[in-house]
């Protein structure tokens, strides 16, 4: 299973988590406004507990995995869980059976979906791409008003490779390569490509190599992808042609080249 189809079923089972919590959590209020038990101060606050993580798992979780910010819903997701399970278990234990142990065990489930989920989003399954960051680091020479570019290492200059540089914002003057698969952008640190813009999304974009052309797509950015002052709409692509401009939200700029364009220009 692909990484994209193991954080959709991550997605579906949280939310499946989340309904069945806001329901667990509905059915104690009703009980606790109902007037017909003794201590309806318990109830009702069993229930806005389960709302409560309710909320959290929508909003630390769920969303996170749909903005593909992996490692960052990971440990929300399995706090939401173990919440959850604690909650049902509390609840089994202090209240008595039949319809209160249904709740509970409703409870419990709701819990051991998002565990479920966290188990899709472990680290081996957010694979990292062939790409090395930050191949070229081009930097004033002190005293000449010129640049001077210390290179990689040859053995870094993969087949097929090809680099983005950073040519307005917080980020100007850093190079990025980008290699075969996928190449995720933004804020957070579990992108290959890291930007220290705050008008970028923790997580913006993608780069894809299908082995021929380098292609980039929208992954839900709050301020938009623009390529060559064109807008990507979320869920489209746009290929990537070497001298391409790049701009995520409203400031940062990234100029694309590609080697292998570069060489068949020149073959």
């Amino acid at each position: 299973m692909s990484q994209r189809a193991r954080a959709e079923a991550a997605v579906t089972y949280v939310n499946l988590g989340i309904i069945l919590a806001v329901v667990v959590g509905l059915v104690f209020v009703l009980i606790g406004t109902s007037g017909w038990i003794p201590n309806p101060t318990f109830f009702l606050g069993i229930g806005f507990i389960f709302w409560l993580i309710s909320f959290g798992g929508f909003v630390l979780s769920s969303e996170r995995i749909r903005q593909h910010d992996y490692y960052g819903a990971r440990t929300p997701t399995i706090a939401c869980g173990l919440a959850l399970i604690a909650m049902g278990a509390i609840a089994a234990a202090l209240l008595p059976a039949g319809l209160f142990l249904l709740l509970s065990l409703g409870g419990i489930v709701a819990g051991l979906l998002f565990l479920i989920a966290h188990s899709s989003i472990q680290p081996s399954v957010v694979t990292t791409t062939q790409a090395v960051q930050t191949i070229q680091t081009i930097a004033p020479v002190s005293g000449t008003g010129g640049t001077t570019i210390i290179s990689a290492p040859p053995q870094t200059r993969l087949s097929g490779i090809a680099s983005f540089v950073c040519q307005t914002g917080p980020d100007s003057g850093k190079t990025f390569a980008v290699g075969s698969g996928i190449s995720r952008v933004g804020r957070a640190p579990h992108n290959e490509i890291i930007l220290n813009d705050d008008m970028i999304s923790r997580a913006h974009a993608e780069v894809n190599f299908d082995g021929k052309d380098f292609y980039v797509q929208d992954v839900g950015s709050k301020n938009g992808t623009y390529v060559d002052g064109t807008i990507v709409p979320r869920g489209t692509k746009r290929k990537l042609h070497d001298g391409a401009e790049l701009k995520l939200g409203s400031v940062t700029t990234l100029i694309f080249h590609s080697e292998r364009d570069t060489r068949l220009a020149s073959d």
